[in-house]
């Protein structure tokens, strides 16, 4: 598991190892070097590369021009570029000891700066770390330099290391004030611990790989709450997330979920959301719909049952029209869904009234439930919800939530700039658990934050999140019972859907499953793999769900 820890906590478990003459900024230095080495070997060797420094004038900078003296050392040509005039004496000094050569920034317009650049084969971004003030991103004549280099770095195709973070990102939320003047990154090296911010967007599109590095404060961090964490391979088997089928075992001990979704005009939801719970294992899924839209479910999952009746797991919403008064007032099978997505809710809140257990099938004294809310079903939310209720919007739909809640500034583009900051405002104001949809996908719930970012570019289709929404059912189905009795946090087991929605659609586009440690970027992979359709995704959660099962508890991973 990775935690991602704020960067204010990460400064205090230091100051007492840094009181103590712990050389921390060389053990950094030297864990960064290292992994500038494997880069640089990996691209045809160290002896003769062009590696250039970007390097501020604190630690940041410092612990980059440290470890490029590590590669000077070894033959690497190293040009460092002062950013800020100057820099770290004794970092500086360590450098020229070994050849460097430096370019103090005077004039952030230098011809021989962008030249550096255009000729590199690796580059150290040591700009700005994670003391820098966060809201204000790079600035001066290093903004410039930055965002001109970026061009000239990406023509180069040089490796980039960001040292720490990328300079000007947030490193505890993940918000980037000034997207123009942040260099992406091919791998971040973060050291103690992962910051949060790069396990957030949109953040952690310029993070690269993150690769952590040890340098012995990790007993100052274990009585400090993580701001968000990222469930891994290995965690899924160690913690026995998904559990196989015993020889014993009957449909309904393997998990019933009911489906509440899609109408007579847009089927497609419905389907999807079926086929994606039943392929991801449960033992039943039950459709609550119009026989029209039944028939067309039935027709592409045989196996799905058209009845009411005692579930595990409900899915609502998916496929349903946010506007219930117009539509269902002039349709009265519509109407019918959202009075079942209604009385679901209702049984999940330990509300429900006899009509509402007769509209699912079930009789007086039915136990509540989790339920999933989606789309349609994401409207008039009670507050102080339950952890069993999941709310699945995007963020143009966790727009209309909090604008219904008194938020009337909050926008679609607001959320996606800064998705960490707004799931926890909406936890916070409705409860229950919610998983905000995105290229990394958060879950804010009773237990902390989830970041899973387990996909691909090409998972941004329609239908991807009907497909969620009925994986999140079936996994909550199996897991009813411990989460109902409180043995289970249900945002562990919605990051689990999430993930494996996610290695789903990287199997759809021929791309392998992101290995543990690959924290921050949505493709590490090169290979940029193929277009998927989420039928092809749906055919490969089996796939997912059997990694997932074999994986050992040592699998693979880049974190040092």
């Amino acid at each position: 598991m990775i935690e991602g820890f704020s960067a204010e906590d990460v400064r205090a478990a230091e100051e007492p190892l840094l009181a103590a003459g712990v050389p921390l900024m060389e053990r950094a230095a030297f864990g960064l070097a290292m992994r500038a080495l494997a880069a640089l070997r990996a691209r045809g060797g160290v002896r003769g590369a062009r590696v250039v420094v970007l390097a501020g004038r604190g630690n940041n900078g410092a612990d980059a021009m440290l470890a490029g003296a590590h590669l000077a050392a070894r033959g690497a040509a190293v040009s460092t570029i002062l950013v800020a005039g100057s820099g770290v004496d004794h970092a500086v000094a360590r450098l020229r000891s070994q050849g460097g050569r430096f370019l103090a920034l005077q004039d952030a317009d230098d011809p021989r700066a962008i030249e550096m650049c255009r000729t590199a084969t690796l580059v150290l971004d040591g700009v700005l770390g994670t003391g820098s003030a966060a809201n204000t991103g790079v600035r001066g004549n290093a903004r410039t330099l930055m965002a001109q280099a970026r061009g000239a770095i990406a023509s180069a195709g040089a490796f980039v290391i960001a040292v720490d973070q990328p300079s000007g990102i947030d490193s505890t939320t993940g918000a980037v004030p000034d997207p123009q003047a942040v260099l992406p990154a091919d791998e971040t090296v973060t050291f103690g611990a992962a910051k949060a911010g790069l396990l957030c967007e949109p953040a952690a599109t310029y993070a690269g790989t993150i690769t952590v590095i040890d340098i012995g404060m990790g007993a100052q961090l274990t009585a400090t709450a993580p701001v968000v964490r990222r469930l891994q391979v290995a965690d899924v088997r160690a913690e026995r997330l998904l559990r196989a089928p015993r020889a014993s075992d009957h449909k309904y001990l393997r998990g019933v979920v009911g489906i509440i979704a899609g109408s007579a005009h847009y089927p497609g939801a419905a389907i999807m959301s079926c086929a994606a719970a039943q392929h991801a294992g449960v033992g039943m899924v039950r459709y609550f719909g119009p026989r029209e839209a039944a028939s067309q479910v039935i027709a592409a999952n045989p196996q799905v049952v058209h009845a009411a009746g005692r579930v595990q797991a409900y899915v609502a919403g998916s496929g349903l029209p946010a506007d219930h008064d117009s539509q269902a007032g002039a349709d009265r099978e519509l109407a019918a869904q959202y009075s079942a997505s209604a009385a679901a809710l209702a049984l999940a809140l330990g509300t429900a009234s006899p009509v509402d257990l007769a509209r699912l099938g079930l009789g007086e004294g039915a136990a509540p439930v989790p339920i999933v809310l989606d789309a349609g079903a994401l409207t008039a939310l009670p507050r102080n919800l339950p952890a069993h209720v999941v709310l699945t919007p995007h963020a143009g739909e966790l727009a209309s939530l909090l604008n219904q809640a008194g938020h009337p500034d909050v926008t679609r583009a607001g959320i996606e700039g800064a998705p960490l900051r707004f799931a926890r405002m909406a936890h916070g104001i409705f409860g229950g658990t919610l998983l905000l949809k995105g290229s990394t996908t958060i879950i804010a719930g009773a237990g902390g934050v989830w970041s899973q970012n387990d996909g691909t570019a090409w998972l941004a289709t329609a239908g991807a999140g009907d497909a969620l929404a009925g994986i999140v059912g079936a996994v909550l189905a199996q897991n009813s019972s411990l989460i109902m009795t409180g043995r289970q946090d249900t945002g562990r087991i919605v990051a689990l859907a999430a993930m494996i929605h996610g290695m789903s659609a990287r199997f759809a586009a021929g791309l392998h499953p992101v290995a543990d440690g690959q924290g921050g970027r949505i493709d590490p992979d090169p290979n940029l793999g193929r277009p998927i359709t989420v039928p092809g995704l749906i055919e490969c959660i089996p796939r997912a769900v059997a990694q997932l099962l074999s994986a050992s508890p040592d699998n693979g991973g880049t974190i040092v």
